[in-house]
């Protein structure tokens, strides 16, 4: 799967960075924080993505399902559903405890990304969720600093029993931002191991 980064100049990033940097000592609010955290990241030559461009350019397939997914790294499966019927159920929703409700602890950041509703994504149809393989990590690419459950992984689903290819370890900036830590390829081996989880798979 390939996504399409965030284009901002190395130069430019260390004096965005500089300057919200500044501006933070002043005004302590979190669109601050993130936009100098986000330049930080560049700055370091790391790779930024906004999750809302990057869903909308990778888009969905000939069913309608989408072609990105995106679960806690901690997470073994993955659940997809858009909502159809009021205003507010038309976000696509990702979940990684396939419970999807309004109410505030199913809505948790923890278990669910929750896309922006103006994505243009069909909604669901047949069955009221599809369900997917999350990708381990190879223990190369295990963060050192903090917990796994601090990451994301952002991957292409293969929305039936088979484990999916390419995926990318992400971490939360804030917002619809997230910095690239790592992406890899999984061996058939990665895969046939993966897939020995399918026994409880619908």
């Amino acid at each position: 799967m390939e996504v399409e980064t965030i284009k901002v100049s190395h130069f430019t990033a260390q004096e965005k960075y500089l300057e919200y940097r500044e501006q933070l000592a002043i005004s302590d609010d979190e669109e601050t924080e993130l936009l100098m955290r986000a330049h930080r990241a560049v700055y370091q030559g790391k790779a930024v993505i906004s999750l809302h461009r990057t869903a909308q350019a990778i888009g969905v397939d000939a069913h309608g399902l989408p072609k990105l997914a995106i679960a806690r790294a901690t997470a073994q499966n993955v659940w997809y559903r858009r909502y159809r019927g009021s205003p507010f159920f038309l976000q696509p929703w990702f979940s990684t405890t396939g419970t999807f409700s309004h109410s505030r602890v199913s809505r948790s950041y923890y278990h669910n990304v929750i896309l922006p509703r103006n994505l243009t994504w069909p909604e669901t149809s047949g069955a009221p969720y599809v369900k997917a393989l999350v990708p381990m990590i190879p223990p190369r690419y295990v963060p050192t600093h903090g917990g796994l459950h601090l990451y994301h992984i952002l991957f292409e689903p293969v929305w039936k029993p088979t484990a999916p290819v390419d995926p990318f370890l992400v971490r939360h900036l804030g917002g619809d931002l997230y910095v690239i830590v790592a992406q890899w390829d999984l061996t058939e081996i990665e895969r046939a191991v993966l897939e020995s989880r399918l026994t409880d798979l619908p």
